[in-house]
């Protein structure tokens, strides 16, 4: 046997291996994934955003000692606190709210506090506010809102927020009824 075609059957032999070595990687994945989503209490049929970036977006929402200054939610001028709080998303069922992003800037000792709740009546009034950790907050619901408080120490200093990213999965709503 020549050495070409014994380097080809070892090459060979290696690329039949690698190739049972990825199935095998892509078996267990495969297997992973249906075991985690089995193991949910509800089915998820999907994954939605919602987003706030423009002055048409925030104007929706209520602004009380903050404005919107044309890039961005800022503090009223002189003002050294205030609250934006937005409209009310309404997901048109019950969803499992996951989290929240921002874009914007604290820019010395100044501060973005968020707040959220999750309700089932279109004004959100039958809820308070609370505090969650932003990345993962898994809450369902049909309706969400966020609050937003600016804080600075100093009136000619203030923060920012540029953009509003809320995602949420739709879940198979037999497990509610």
């Amino acid at each position: 046997m020549s050495i070409l075609t014994k380097l080809f059957k070892i090459k060979g032999s290696l690329c039949v291996m690698k190739l049972k070595e990825k199935v095998v990687i892509y078996l267990l994945v495969g297997i992973f994934l249906v075991v985690f989503f089995l193991s949910q209490s509800f089915k998820f049929t999907g994954l939605a955003v919602l987003q706030q970036q423009t002055q048409t977006d925030f104007d929706e929402g209520i602004y009380n000692n903050t404005e919107y200054n044309g890039s961005a939610i800022i503090l009223s001028p002189g003002q050294t606190s205030g609250t934006y709080m937005s409209k009310v998303f309404n997901a048109s069922s019950i969803v499992q709210w996951d989290n929240l992003t921002w874009k914007g800037e604290t820019p010395g000792l100044t501060d973005l506090r968020f707040q959220i709740r999750i309700c089932f009546s279109s004004n959100c009034d039958d809820v308070n506010f609370s505090d969650v950790d932003l990345d993962n907050f898994n809450l369902v619901g049909k309706y969400f809102q966020y609050k937003v408080s600016f804080f600075s120490p100093d009136p000619n200093m203030t923060p920012f927020l540029e953009k509003i990213t809320v995602d949420y999965s739709v879940v198979d709503n037999k497990t509610f009824k």
